[in-house]
């Protein structure tokens, strides 16, 4: 029964997250939250820039303005709006 409880916890956690987050996700465009989502897959700037046929400075400009509308700074948090939102 214990992980019945560990499992409601994380899926608590889970909501409490995406709605407090929304308006920040919410505030990304279309392009910025495919950089999101391939960089929360673990793909760098390089493989980002070629796959979207974009320039790896662009790329890293997405991935500085994420940061800072969505207030994070390590790929582990890329990767909880992905997961959040469906991204991946």
């Amino acid at each position: 029964m214990k992980h019945i409880q560990n499992k409601a916890e994380r899926l608590l956690a889970e909501n409490k997250f995406f709605k407090e987050n929304l308006g920040k996700f919410l505030s990304l465009g279309n392009r910025a939250k495919e950089v999101l989502r391939l960089v929360a897959l673990g793909k760098s700037s390089g493989e980002i820039a070629h796959e979207l046929n974009i320039s790896t400075d662009t790329v890293n400009t997405h991935r500085k303005n994420i940061k800072k509308k969505l207030g994070i700074s390590s790929t582990y948090e890329f990767t909880e709006y992905a997961h959040a939102y469906d991204l991946i």
